[in-house]
């Protein structure tokens, strides 16, 4: 199905199913994602005159259903409609509760000057204040527009615009529960009009789909770093094959005394150890402190340290992974 204005680029909206497409059965009340694309366009007045377009139905899935091979199905998928001349961007409406790791993923995994636009909605469609079709209405705006080609993947959601890098979610119920850390939002949409606040620094791009991987198979852990821990959980991660681990710790890098060891361990056994904060935003530290389980005590053993949130560190290094063990650290370097 498609519409809208013949002198746009097209834009292709890629359902997958969230919050923005449920709908509760009259008899049951239960509630799942059901509605499909189709029926999302129907619910934004006016869409034939923001954006010319087309719709795809990926799948009908909750947001934390949502795996790492249907993202890498849908990032393949992305590059393909992308390398369409008649597109101009890509849209995808997903459930608002793995975005900030979905976005991401596309970022750092699609190659294209031509823009993603993820979104979705707090709001169900039988609530009151359902905040779906405002949110497709920008999305569409901001995947026609030219000037955020070269931006990468973009979120909106109510009329604010964030970086993948950046964009988090930080209330579980309200319609401005996104925010952006370290960078603040980038623009925001407003009468059909992109506005734009600032630049987006690019991010490295993992050539999984230019190597043709087809499947991913690694498994990366994301642990807290708390007050007193023991080690069960960390010493089993060790010993069970894991593929990787982040760590979000302490403040700006640091971990109690006693994850040392097994994280020491990790790395003896090639398994990478990415740091992350769990504060959320500022930088790690590399050179300040020097006691055991500060930052310079990770770098001896050989940790990578990166300023995403533990989320993105995850979904960075399990993209790398899937290429191979080797150069893995240049991903995290180049932030």
């Amino acid at each position: 199905m498609g519409g809208g204005c013949s002198n746009m680029g097209k834009v292709v909206i890629l359902a997958t199913g969230g919050t923005i497409a449920c709908k509760k059965d009259p008899v049951t009340n239960e509630v799942k994602p059901s509605l499909t694309g189709e029926d999302l366009i129907d619910t934004v007045p006016g869409i034939d005159q923001i954006a010319n377009f087309e719709v795809e139905n990926f799948s009908q899935l909750q947001g934390a259903a949502l795996s790492l091979n249907h993202l890498l199905a849908l990032a393949q998928r992305i590059k393909n409609i992308l390398d369409r001349p008649d597109v101009s961007g890509v849209v995808i409406t997903q459930g608002t509760d793995s975005i900030e790791e979905t976005s991401y993923f596309f970022d750092i995994v699609v190659d294209s000057e031509k823009p993603v636009i993820v979104t979705g909605s707090m709001k169900t469609p039988f609530s009151l204040g359902f905040d779906g079709p405002a949110n497709l209405a920008d999305a569409l705006v901001l995947a026609s527009s030219e000037e955020v080609r070269g931006m990468g993947t973009l979120v909106v959601m109510n009329g604010i615009v964030y970086s993948a890098r950046s964009a988090v979610k930080s209330n579980t119920i309200i319609p401005n529960a996104f925010t952006s850390v370290n960078q603040g939002a980038v623009g925001q949409v407003a009468e059909h009009k992109v506005y734009l606040f600032g630049g987006i620094k690019k991010q490295i791009k993992i050539p999984l789909l230019q190597n043709n991987i087809e499947s991913i198979d690694v498994n990366v852990a994301l642990i807290k770093a708390v007050l007193d821990p023991g080690n069960i959980l960390l010493n089993c991660l060790v010993q069970s094959g894991i593929d990787g681990i982040v760590v979000e710790a302490m403040g700006a890098g640091h971990v109690p005394p006693c994850m040392l060891e097994p994280l020491g361990i990790a790395i003896e056994k090639n398994i990478p150890v990415v740091i992350t904060s769990r504060c959320g935003t500022g930088p790690l530290l590399k050179n300040t402190y020097s006691f055991e389980g500060s930052e310079q005590s990770l770098k001896k053993l050989g940790v990578i340290f990166s300023n995403l949130t533990g989320l993105k560190a995850r979904i960075k290094l399990i993209a790398a992974l899937s290429l191979g063990e080797e150069g893995i650290a240049k991903y995290f370097n180049s932030e």
